[in-house]
């Protein structure tokens, strides 16, 4: 559901607009992936709101549930 506005494979960044609320707010999402020494990788991931005070737990609850899938995947 989120619209890719821009790619680096080689940094490991994705920068997309995702939606909220019936109104759909536009949001900023940004997700890094970084490989650790160990093997490991690593997962940053941000989820902005370009208009308002309050996102009324739309980028937390989008951060979750891609953080979520993402363990479901790996697991």
């Amino acid at each position: 559901g989120w619209t890719i506005t821009d790619s680096d494979a080689e940094a490991g960044r994705i920068e997309a607009i995702s939606y909220a609320g019936y109104i759909r707010f536009r949001d900023h999402v940004v997700v890094e992936v970084t490989p650790i020494d160990d093997g490991s990788t690593r997962v940053d991931m941000r989820s902005t709101s370009e208009v308002g005070v309050s996102d009324l737990g739309y980028n937390a609850k989008r951060i979750e549930e891609f953080l979520t899938a993402m363990g479901n995947v790996a697991g």
